[in-house]
């Protein structure tokens, strides 16, 4: 969410980002529609040339073990504990990847 913050500051001026790696990204597809996308679009004065998502499969997320109480992945834990909404879409889940707004061919995302 920090990066998105800094996006939403730097969007003020002219500027061209060559790349953004994220890596798993906890934040909501909500964020990352009013964040992210803006920049990724070729008009506006802030733009993202190239971004990349890594994310694991969904069966790995599964297979994660947060603390012995929590057999599944941190990602998982805030989708469906620390979110108001129970399964809040998150962009660095492969289970909500069909629901991301794409500009063009980005984001990238592999698994």
């Amino acid at each position: 969410m920090a990066i998105g913050q800094l996006l939403r500051t730097l969007s003020r001026r002219q500027l061209q980002i060559e790349t953004c790696s994220l890596m798993a990204p906890a934040c909501t597809l909500d964020w990352y529609r009013d964040s992210y996308v803006p920049v990724l679009d070729e008009k506006g004065r802030l733009q993202i040339r190239d971004m990349a998502i890594y994310n694991l499969l969904d069966e790995l997320e599964k297979d994660d073990t947060v603390t012995a109480l929590y057999h599944k992945s941190l990602l998982y834990l805030v989708s469906n504990a620390f979110e108001r909404q129970k399964e809040r879409p998150l962009l660095g889940m492969q289970k909500f990847a069909k629901d991301v707004p794409r500009v063009g061919e980005l984001p990238r995302i592999h698994y």
